[in-house]
């Protein structure tokens, strides 16, 4: 799919992923009251990965989920990247894509600047559905990533997808 160019769509898609996350200075918290972040032991590293993308797509599928957006918020999307490119850094997954294509879309040149691709520029992103019951928040300075979730079935499926986790991120070792 590639990044958003359209401004309308943008502003859709912010608003479902505010509707799910609390965005402010210090990172992301849940709206929900019952959400429960996952130990896990996640980095930053792990949410650009084909394992990462694998296992999160184990889950999405055990969850009847269709699509989720990668959203990178920092750099903010327009301040830099509507601002330099003319595009916003946020692209839609299916579980009917691929690994490949997960990687390929990171890498994507947002349009003459190969280094601002979402794989090396991005520090701060949060992946979501429209569901609202998951969201995954990872922050590159802070070298972590979390998996929250607002039920029990996406509680249960994430850590099905995960379960072989008990040394951080070894939970994306052999995937």
């Amino acid at each position: 799919m590639g990044f958003l160019s359209s401004e309308d769509e943008f502003r859709r898609i912010s608003t479902i992923l505010r509707s799910t996350v609390d965005l402010n200075n210090d990172g992301a918290r849940p709206r929900a009251a019952q959400a429960e972040a996952l130990s896990l032991g996640l980095d930053f590293d792990d949410v650009r990965s084909s394992r990462f993308f694998i296992r999160l797509q184990a889950a999405l599928r055990d969850l009847k989920e269709v699509e989720w957006f990668f959203y990178v918020l920092d750099p903010d999307p327009v301040a830099y990247y509507a601002r330099h490119f003319g595009i916003f850094p946020i692209t839609r997954f299916t579980c009917d894509d691929n690994a490949s294509k997960y990687i390929r879309e990171l890498h994507n040149d947002p349009g003459g600047s190969p280094a601002d691709c979402v794989m090396d520029r991005a520090d701060k992103v949060v992946l979501f559905s429209q569901s609202g019951i998951w969201y995954v928040y990872a922050d590159r300075w802070a070298e972590s990533a979390e998996i929250v979730c607002t039920t029990d079935a996406a509680r249960n499926a994430f850590k099905k997808a995960f379960e072989n986790t008990a040394n951080g991120s070894e939970c994306l070792k052999g995937a």
